[in-house]
């Protein structure tokens, strides 16, 4: 019975009679299954431009300049992630050399600049959507590093790279002897995906001078290294 009411419910959660989410059934079922492949540049260009609607969508609201965190028939347009955000500055970087698009530079600045205004007084860049009473995570501050890095790096912002610095030092303030990372992590539990975060800690190292930083990314990839099995 709980199943069958599920069922039920299913329309009425995705709103199935909305006229956009019709189209979009109807792309998929009729319009798009022509079992021609596309090259890679296709994929590239629709893929952009899915990001670029996506951070439109954030336009004249608090969260503008963010990318979208997703879309869904139950919520529409989600607000702005400031994680994501972070390394989509990357992506919208290379694609324009790829590309030979100017307007994903523009782009990217717009995503530097509401960063940088999301940025903590203790360094470290918020949690989630970045709601009130969102937590900083570990991981995401170091996936927005990456952009800051790119925005200092690519863009010639040297403000991009003090806000890395500011971020590694409230990285480093929450390791632990070994390396790991056990406080301001996920559902409090250490996770051995944090060496993505610890490479921007390295580079913001580098780039910065700061071997204590260095010191740091390569204890939480020893760490991380040691916990293989097998």
């Amino acid at each position: 019975m709980t199943t069958l009411n599920s069922l039920i419910r299913l329309p009425f959660r995705y709103r199935l009679w909305r006229p956009s989410h019709l189209r979009l059934i109807g792309a998929d079922l009729f319009g798009r299954a022509n079992g021609q492949p596309h090259g890679h540049l296709a994929h590239l260009t629709a893929t952009v431009d899915w990001l670029c609607r996506a951070q439109d969508q954030r336009d004249g609201l608090p969260d503008a300049g963010g990318v979208s965190a997703g879309w869904s028939f139950e919520d529409g347009w989600l607000p702005g992630y400031p994680e994501t955000s972070g390394y989509i500055v990357e992506t919208f970087l290379a694609a324009a050399r790829v590309l030979e698009r100017a307007d994903l530079i523009d782009r990217a600045h717009r995503i530097l600049d509401w960063e940088c205004s999301q940025q903590c007084p203790d360094g470290a860049f918020p949690g989630h959507f970045g709601e009130p009473g969102s937590k900083p995570v570990i991981f995401n501050t170091g996936q927005i590093m990456h952009g800051m890095i790119a925005g200092y790096h690519e863009l010639g912002r040297q403000e991009c790279l003090e806000a890395a610095v500011r971020a590694a030092h409230w990285m480093l303030d929450k390791q632990d002897d070994d390396g790991c990372w056990r406080r301001s992590v996920h559902n409090d539990i250490p996770h051995t995906y944090t060496p993505r975060a610890a490479w921007a800690l390295l580079r913001t190292g580098l780039l910065a001078g700061e071997k204590r930083f260095i010191d740091g990314a390569i204890r939480n990839m020893d760490w991380a290294c040691e916990q293989a099995t097998g």
